[in-house]
């Protein structure tokens, strides 16, 4: 049996598929390397935690990544929204948006990519999808969305999911992107499974043997071309 294959078997039997409720909180999993102190974290306010705190400057700053990307053109229905946010953390850039996805596979890859000595960490977190509570939320613009009264009020308590529905983010489709908006003290994280450095370097192994990176990591000079060609849709 193969070692993804394996892992599954030992970790995963349990898992029910809560997706198919609809309104009801659903699963998610996450990969990551066991270096990081702040599991489950953002890479913005991870790396920069002055933003944490600070909408008004989170704002800012992706309306400059937005002018420097599109060099103002305008290719979404509202500048900064969940859809730029979500192209932009699939190009590596940092946002508010933490990754999470329904494949196995795809968090295990992440939980295993990097070659350092120390264990990945492959996690589930329960939460709830954005798509049940909010009207147009995609589109909106990202300060309706995160101030909104139904996340601050309603749903202040639990997380929240949304998935990236833009056709043009291939990254975030070969992926099964999935993001965290918010954390909330319902819901979140299920459990953690912990993988040693040895079983971490035979997934890594079997996925690279089996080009798993080149089937959701596409040519980013192809991307920019298609960006280019259908800038005008782009977000719609």
């Amino acid at each position: 049996m193969d070692p993804v294959q394996t892992f599954i078997k030992k970790n995963l039997l349990d898992v029910v598929d809560s997706s198919l409720q609809y309104g009801q909180p659903i699963i998610m999993y996450r990969g990551e390397s066991k270096k990081w102190k702040s599991p489950i974290s953002s890479t913005l306010f991870r790396d920069y935690p002055f933003y944490e705190n600070n909408f008004e400057f989170e704002l800012k700053y992706y309306k400059q990544c937005f002018q420097y990307l599109y060099n103002y053109e305008k290719p979404f229905d509202s500048e900064v929204n969940l859809a730029f946010l979500s192209f932009l953390r699939h190009n590596n850039f940092p946002t508010r948006l933490i990754d999470i996805t329904p494949s196995i596979e795809t968090a295990l890859f992440f939980a295993v990519i990097e070659e350092d000595e120390e264990d990945g960490v492959f996690y589930r977190i329960k939460g709830l999808d954005i798509s049940y509570y909010m009207y147009n939320y995609e589109n909106a613009d990202i300060n309706s969305v995160v101030n909104s009264d139904y996340l601050t009020k309603n749903l202040v308590n639990h997380y929240i999911f949304y998935k990236d529905t833009n056709i043009y983010n291939i990254k975030a489709r070969r992926q099964k992107g999935w993001h965290i908006i918010k954390k909330g003290i319902i819901d979140g994280l299920v459990d953690e499974t912990i993988i040693s450095i040895k079983e971490k370097n035979n997934i890594r192994e079997f996925l690279f043997e089996n080009k798993f990176k080149e089937r959701f990591d596409p040519d980013l000079r192809k991307i920019l071309k298609l960006i280019k060609s259908i800038l005008d849709q782009f977000g719609k």
